[in-house]
């Protein structure tokens, strides 16, 4: 007995291509036992049959490592061998998305879990066809079923598919007029169904096909800043794929720019890096780059050829010990950037960081900033909150260390990362003044600098914390790398 596993993304052809290889193996004259390996529908590994053709999509751990392998479904439980053939399907990710949406849209009703209504929906949707339905899959399959090829050569991929399962001598056409005529079923249920013999061994129903299978129907049917949504977090992928982008106009929300002050000494490498990811990702950008400077390195030129605006200052590790430097370089960087850039433009939010901070994914900015707004809030920021920094009237070049608690409730955050809301900055002239209050703590300056536009009292009713763990400064990692040149723990100085 032959087994024969279909998985990869839902939305994909997945149905498709598992019916075809139903149909090829009977078009042989072979006697063919098909179920989904999916909870609740159980699967008899002792059925007798010349093949079993099975089908799912989440990747298992269990199910692909070195043979024997189990797969265990609710009561059921596969056994895969090595002469078990895959078939993983993928298709244009925009597609998936704009085809789960009009299936529940004309099912009138669908789980909350399954909605794709929201922003983080979408992209939960769409990580979940690239990690556990294709990418865990990749290390592991016989052939690979690419939906928009079959469209294009329907004849060439059942050829190729019948010599995959050892039947090369059928006739091609026959499988795919079985497919046609499946979709025409009038017995077919609206949604899938236990109860119906032909979903049971066809896992098809009347929801499945949504647009006729047309390639590139999303641009139909999503958004533009839905669109956007997809390809600015996924686009690597499409790019690999060969799926071409939208080439849209800038997003029809908001026409400001955003901004990104960059505080730098000898990072040129990432910073590079995250001026290209914001370019490419992001193109209603402004970028400003303030250059602690440090000796002249093949990015740099790069830097001041692809920024916006380019600011080198004077390098103070020459002026002060390393407890004094941070908040000097800091307050004077931060008030140099952010005043060049308030200066130019309207923004609809700022980001400043340091320049060992490096950029993932752009497009977290984004993310948080909607969360800023649903929320009211105007800044993100991260805290050390459970460290103990230098207080002002310390002396830790003599011993005298710590006395400023990071206790719950205090302004201090840290300088590298923050997003503040655009509407606010401008009006406020944020962060282009950065007077040194603590002479030890650049992150309290940064606070007391806050504290000028919002009361004590509602301070952090309106600025809310990145990090994820509260006691862990550097917790947040959408799209973040924090410490990126030397890693943790933090603490690099402006050095000659």
């Amino acid at each position: 007995m032959k087994r024969i596993i279909v998985a990869g993304m839902t939305q994909s052809g997945s149905t498709l291509c598992f019916n075809l290889i139903r149909s090829i193996c009977e078009c042989a004259g072979k006697s063919v036992y098909s179920r989904g390996l999916f909870k609740g529908h159980p699967y008899d590994k002792h059925t007798k049959a010349d093949v079993h053709v099975l089908k799912c999509h989440d990747y298992k751990p269990s199910i692909l490592s070195p043979p024997p392998a189990r797969y265990k479904v609710g009561s059921s439980e596969v056994i895969l061998g090595q002469d078990d053939t895959t078939i993983v399907c993928q298709r244009d990710i925009r597609d998936c998305v704009a085809s789960r949406m009009r299936r529940i849209q004309g099912l009138g009703f669908g789980s909350p879990v399954n909605r794709l209504d929201t922003d983080e929906q979408i992209l939960e949707y769409c990580n979940n066809l690239l990690g556990p339905m294709y990418q865990e899959w990749s290390s592991y399959f016989d052939y690979r079923f690419i939906y928009e090829r079959y469209v294009k050569s329907s004849l060439s991929v059942v050829k190729e598919l019948s010599e995959l399962v050892g039947c090369p001598d059928i006739d091609c056409k026959l499988p795919i007029e079985y497919t046609e005529k499946l979709k025409q079923n009038p017995d077919l249920p609206l949604i899938d169904s236990v109860k119906n013999p032909i979903w049971v061994s066809t896992m098809m129903t009347k929801a499945h096909v949504t647009n006729n299978g047309s390639v590139g129907g999303f641009s139909d049917y999503l958004t533009n800043d839905q669109i956007r949504l997809v390809e600015s977090n996924f686009g690597s992928w499409l790019d690999e794929h060969l799926h071409a982008r939208s080439n849209l106009p800038p997003c029809s929300k908001s026409n400001l720019s955003r901004g990104f002050v960059m505080s730098m000494h000898d990072e040129h490498e990432i910073v590079l890096s995250n001026i290209r990811k914001i370019q490419e990702e992001i193109p209603n950008s402004l970028i400003c780059v303030v250059h602690s400077q440090s000796p002249h390195s093949p990015e740099l030129k790069e830097i001041r050829k692809l920024c916006d605006i380019y600011i080198g200052l004077t390098n103070l590790g020459d002026s002060y010990n390393r407890h004094s430097l941070p908040a000097q370089a800091i307050t004077r960087n931060y008030s140099e950037g952010f005043s060049k850039m308030l200066d130019r433009d309207k923004f609809l939010y700022l980001v400043g960081m340091l320049g060992d901070t490096k950029i993932l994914d752009p497009f977290n900015f984004e993310r948080r900033f909607k969360e800023m707004k649903k929320r009211n809030w105007i800044v993100m920021m991260s805290q050390a909150i459970g460290q103990d920094f230098h207080a002002k009237d310390s002396d830790p070049e003599n011993g005298k260390a710590g006395g400023r608690p990071q206790i719950v409730g205090i302004a201090d955050f840290s300088p590298s990362l923050f997003i503040v809301d655009g509407d606010f900055a401008v009006e406020n002239k944020c962060f282009s003044d950065i007077k040194i209050t603590n002479p030890y703590c650049s992150e309290q300056c940064l606070g007391d600098h806050l504290l000028q536009f919002i009361p004590k009292e509602k301070f952090h009713q309106r600025v809310a914390r990145l990090n994820t763990r509260i006691l862990d400064c550097y917790s947040y990692g959408d799209g973040i790398q924090y410490h990126a040149k030397h890693g943790s723990p933090a603490g690099r100085w402006e050095t000659k």
